[in-house]
């Protein structure tokens, strides 16, 4: 085939070049390490250059050598360039980023063509806690359609997160992309600027958001505003103003609504004034509030009630609850009784129910066991009881205001004027009216006239469902009557009925009060027992500030079996609030919380083992239940002493993390907790010497056995000497 050897050789290379770069002939290792050195040897050897000869040693090390020296130099130029790479890569970074953000925002956007869609998906990205993607979506958007709805989306969303700096950015940035804002846009301005506010505790707007919202509305009454202010934006500013306490700003607002038209006062309108007028009053301190201020406040809420009553009789202007219960509310914090006086005259007038007490300019009307509030404080503010004269010591004079709730009738008939109403539209009262005159009656000390105006609202006439607030104010108005069995009738029936199944603790504190109050009646503890049994019955964990309270109404009386029923009947508690120390409470906000409870609920046992021991130091119980009695108490006080160290224990834990058990209160902060007011103030009634003595040898127990004082030597003696009587058939346990 071939015709010599070296055309045999060349086939066969041709035929096997194509592997040969891939992977190097099979040779043995000795022949490839031979070939390996001579190659080196023959490529480094200096043939021609005359440069010395080396070794493969000294070429590796050589070569080591020049690597390092261009490392060092890499090395050297790349620290001097990291800010500016580091930068270039940041830049490039965020340049992919924003084109492949951009590449996806283009393609929702294809399929969102109409506003209204674009709108919805706006919302729901905003809902699913994506500002930015769906900011971009607006901007993206504006370059081809109008979509000012999806703005307002994000204006509202930064406005309920309280970003009111991002929602004003976004704002103006609307208006830059020619979005022009509508009338919703501004109503989310001036409604995000109020703040979230909660019903029974306000918080005051800053200055900076009063300022900014007032200009805002004045930027919209500028002849150049597309959009003119409509009521709806009027009282959203006259809101912040309130909130914010400025009342400059507030009537500068106020003065310049027209009196008749689109833009004229509402109901929602002078509830704001009347509020805010409140609000400054309420602003300063109890003890820092002069009565000239808050008279001044009150004749302004006069003339400005003259104006609703006229524009209610001509059909321009209609009555609802809340804004009478803002007058109302006025009203109370005067300290004239006069003005006081007046709520009664107010109801009569917007809801035609009359009055269940004479006036009290009248001849039947007996004002004197009314306290004294203002004489006494400042000599020129004339006595509230003898303020029926027409001209006072301080220069009031009886004006038209003074006359501004006498019953009235509607207007005649006017052929010119046919939307004036034929018959007044009377207000239907409502918890909240109940509430107003509650407090009402409880500042005049009328407690009769309260309980009718209870009857009368909530009987089928009315039907006025009380809540939990209303019942509160009736409670602290039997505790300044001293009506415990009705207190306890309220707790136990009334609260059920009204389908209020989980009261508050201040509910029975309250209701325990007026037991307190209410001492010197014999049939007292038969009272406070019910309302001990209604709170066992409604609330998982009950409240120790109520047990204080309801122990320490048997020690004050004289009665042994008293002093012994109350402590047996505390006995189910005991083994509750025992659960409650080991395992936590039913329901545990913070570890504070559960060891400040804990605290509480160990003080109260303390002042149970100093019952057990008046009990026995006063001869309250036969001689023969001692040994009972010492048994039930060594036990208490066994469980006292290990849950103390591990209460201990876990407080001071919480004082090395940092948190410090807040409101945290010992025995002496229990025994003050037992007399004090749930509002803050001292409430403690006049019980004379015998409640001293009563409770002097309990405070004496609580003490030493605080000071660690016989407690071993009695446990000791307990063990060793023999007792002559035999134990009791009662329950050792507790």
């Amino acid at each position: 085939m071939f015709e010599c050897r070296t055309c045999t050789i060349r086939a066969i290379r041709a035929i096997a070049g194509d592997a040969i770069p891939a992977r190097r002939l099979a040779l043995t290792p000795r022949w490839a390490e031979r070939r390996k050195a001579s190659t080196v040897a023959t490529s480094a050897s200096p043939s021609s250059g005359g440069e010395p000869y080396l070794n493969a040693a000294q070429l590796r090390h050589e070569a080591r050598q020049k690597v390092d020296q261009a490392g060092s130099l890499v090395r050297r130029h790349t620290t001097k360039d990291d800010p500016a790479n580091e930068k270039w890569l940041a830049a490039k970074e965020e340049k992919r980023l924003a084109t492949t953000s951009d590449r996806h925002i283009r393609k929702e956007l294809e399929w969102l063509k109409d506003p209204a869609k674009l709108a919805d998906h706006v919302h729901y990205t905003l809902r699913c806690e994506e500002p930015e993607k769906a900011l971009e979506l607006c901007r993206t958007a504006s370059k081809d359609m109008q979509c000012v709805v999806s703005w307002n989306h994000v204006v509202d969303w930064h406005m309920k997160q309280g970003r009111i700096k991002d929602a004003l950015n976004v704002y103006n940035e609307m208006k830059k992309r020619a979005q022009f804002p509508d009338g919703f846009t501004y109503t989310l301005l001036l409604r995000g600027l109020v703040g979230v506010q909660d019903k029974h505790k306000k918080q005051v707007v800053p200055p900076e958001h009063v300022s900014r919202a007032v200009s805002i509305y004045h930027s919209m009454k500028s002849p150049t505003s597309r959009i003119p202010p409509t009521i709806i934006h009027t009282n959203a500013a006259l809101k912040v103003c309130a909130f914010g306490r400025d009342m400059d700003g507030l009537w500068s607002i106020a003065s310049s609504l027209p009196e008749v038209g689109p833009g004229a006062a509402d109901h929602i309108t002078y509830s704001i004034i009347l509020n805010a007028l409140r609000y400054e009053i309420l602003g300063a301190e109890r003890d820092d509030r002069q009565p000239q201020h808050v008279d001044k406040n009150v004749q302004e809420g006069r003339k400005v009630w003259m104006d609703v009553v006229q524009k209610w009789r001509s059909g321009q202007v209609k009555l609802d609850e809340e804004l009478v219960c803002a007058m109302g509310r006025l009203l109370l914090l005067s300290h004239r009784i006069l003005d006081h006086d007046d709520v009664l005259n107010l109801v009569q007038q917007t809801m035609q129910i009359e009055r269940l007490i004479p006036p009290v300019d009248s001849e039947g009307r007996n004002i004197g066991h009314v306290p004294r509030i203002a004489a006494a404080q400042d000599d020129s503010v004339d006595d509230p009881i003898s303020s029926a004269t027409p001209e006072e010591e301080d220069g009031f004079t009886e004006t038209p205001a003074g006359r501004a709730f006498k019953a009235v009738k509607p207007l005649p008939k006017d052929p010119r004027n046919p939307a004036r109403p034929a018959l007044l539209q009377y207000v239907r009262p409502g918890a909240d009216t109940l509430n107003v005159i509650l407090d009402c009656c409880s500042q005049m000390r009328i407690p009769k006239t309260a309980a009718a105006y209870w009857d009368l609202f909530t009987s089928e006439t009315y039907g006025v469902k009380p809540d939990l607030h209303n019942f509160h104010a009736h409670l602290r108005l039997l505790m300044k009557n001293r009506s415990s069995g009705r207190a306890a009738e309220i707790v136990k029936t009334d609260l059920p009925k009204a389908g209020i199944l989980a009261p508050m603790n201040l509910t029975f504190r309250l209701a325990m009060d007026a037991c307190v109050r209410d001492w010197k009646n014999p049939h007292v503890m038969q009272s406070a027992t019910k309302i001990v049994d209604a709170m066992e019955s409604m609330l998982a964990d009950v409240d120790v500030v109520t047990l204080n309270k309801y122990l320490g109404l048997a020690l004050n009386s004289d009665s042994g079996p008293a002093v012994v029923a109350a402590v047996n009947r505390l006995d189910s508690l005991i083994q509750n609030l025992r659960s409650r120390v080991n395992y936590g409470p039913t329901i545990s906000v913070t570890r504070s919380f559960d060891v400040r409870e804990k605290q509480e609920i160990l003080a109260f046992f303390r002042i149970v083992i100093g019952a057990i021991d008046t009990v026995l130091n006063r001869g309250l119980v036969p001689r023969k239940d001692y040994v009972h009695w010492h048994a039930r108490r060594a036990l208490l006080h066994r469980f006292v002493d290990g849950a103390t160290k591990s209460v201990e224990k876990s407080a001071h834990k919480l004082e090395a993390d940092g948190l410090r058990p807040a409101g945290s209160r010992g025995f002496r902060g229990a025994r003050k907790m037992e007399l004090r007011d749930d509002d803050g103030e001292g409430m403690r009634p006049q019980r004379g010497e015998r409640w001293k003595r009563n409770t002097a040898s309990a405070d004496v127990a609580l003490l030493s056995f605080r000071r660690g004082e016989g407690g071993a030597d009695r446990k000791q003696n307990e063990r060793t000497v023999k007792r002559p009587f035999q134990d009791s058939p009662a329950d050792f346990g507790m």
